[in-house]
């Protein structure tokens, strides 16, 4: 059963913990005894901006956070979900900062998820299992609670090795969010097939495959996009990316605004045209009697 634990939202006290939590970290710092006092939130609400909103969430024994970013508008043009790569550990904030928060200013609903790293080898088949139902129930709960805000249109912004457990994940509902990959990985290492198995399945909705333009990666863009041509994927778009790429930092602008290009040109525009087609029906034929035509 998926809880919401609690969730801070952020104003004057989240100000008051922040400046409150820097000045009791820097202090201990300049002693060197580093922050042992501060909690998992704490040390969370230390990193965030103060519009900020931090929940976290609980499904059975797994207590996990996630980052919410509201759109600058009463009416948001659609919701974000941000899965951050599982093998970040605490750079998730870094990943997922500059697009949560860009998109949040264009008027998106944006909800960051850290994703927990592998603790085992893959051969481990029971705690492979068990890692991978985790991942699914992370994704599940996060989703939850984008639901709550009834927003129509939903997009999964798979980084990194996320793209993998994004495209297994969206296999069992395809019709339930479009798909953006930014550099994708596969969930187990050197392992493409899965990834490329279950983006295969993904003839719903939009695929937007954005990768590091590097000679190295073109024989993985090859495959992904021979799949999709294969797969009749006819919403998926490759493309390299725009600007130079070493890593994840705290601003990226040129990826945000590739993003949101890709955003309106392949998602938001394509479905209104959709839509606007649905609603041009033929009109109803005249209802006569038997015989009379």
């Amino acid at each position: 059963m998926i809880q919401t634990s609690f969730s801070f939202r952020l104003g004057i006290c989240a100000l008051f913990m922040f400046f409150s939590a820097a000045s009791l970290a820097q202090g201990l710092l300049e002693q060197g005894l580093g922050v042992p006092s501060l909690t998992v939130e704490e040390r969370l609400l230390l990193e965030l901006p103060a519009d900020s909103e931090l929940r976290i969430l609980e499904v059975s024994e797994d207590r996990f956070p996630v980052l919410i970013q509201q759109a600058n508008q009463s009416t948001p043009e659609g919701a974000l979900l941000l899965l951050a790569d599982p093998e970040a550990g605490p750079s998730w904030l870094e990943q997922t900062h500059s697009l949560r928060t860009y998109m949040a200013e264009f008027g998106w609903f944006t909800l960051a998820l850290d994703l927990p790293a592998r603790q085992h080898l893959i051969v481990d088949t029971d705690a492979e299992s068990r890692y991978a139902n985790q991942i699914t129930e992370r994704i599940r709960a996060a989703k939850t609670e984008i639901d709550r805000e009834s927003i129509e249109t939903l997009i999964v912004i798979a980084l990194g090795r996320s793209a993998g457990w994004a495209t297994e994940y969206l296999r069992q509902q395809p019709e339930v969010a479009h798909l953006i990959m930014i550099d994708p990985q596969p969930h187990h290492p050197n392992q493409w097939s899965a990834l490329t198995e279950a983006m295969s399945t993904l003839t719903e909705k939009a695929v937007i495959d954005i990768y590091p333009a590097r000679v190295q990666r073109l024989p993985d863009i090859r495959i992904r996009a021979n799949q999709a041509k294969r797969s009749d994927l006819l919403r998926y778009h490759s493309q390299p990316m725009k600007g130079e790429y070493a890593g994840w930092k705290i601003e990226m602008p040129w990826l945000n605004r590739q993003v949101r290009g890709a955003i309106k040109t392949f998602i938001t525009q394509v479905d209104t045209r959709i839509e606007a087609a649905r609603s041009v029906q033929e009109p109803p034929r005249e209802q006569l009697p038997p015989g009379r035509r």
